[in-house]
């Protein structure tokens, strides 16, 4: 994602990010544009998300980190309540 897009999805008042790529940005530029635009904003970045093409329905989604010391990232448990 560029910071075209992370500036469209801040400006859509979202409240996290999700992508089943190993990070949000583009790396062979080495700057960080969406990272930079959607944490400014206090958006979360749910990155490297498995399964994605289960989820054909609405869900909820639910991501539990862990609890690290002074930490600003963290593995998560990502979870999706599909309604039956």
């Amino acid at each position: 994602m560029g910071k075209d897009g992370a500036e469209y999805l801040r400006d859509k008042d979202i409240k996290a990010v999700g992508t089943d790529a190993i990070a949000i940005d583009a790396t062979e530029h080495g700057d960080h544009p969406a990272h930079y635009t959607l944490l400014g904003a206090n958006i979360a970045i749910i990155e490297n998300l498995t399964n994605l093409k289960q989820l054909t329905q609405p869900f909820i989604f639910l991501a539990f980190p862990l609890k690290i010391k002074q930490g600003s990232v963290s593995p998560i448990r990502a979870v999706a309540f599909i309604e039956k």
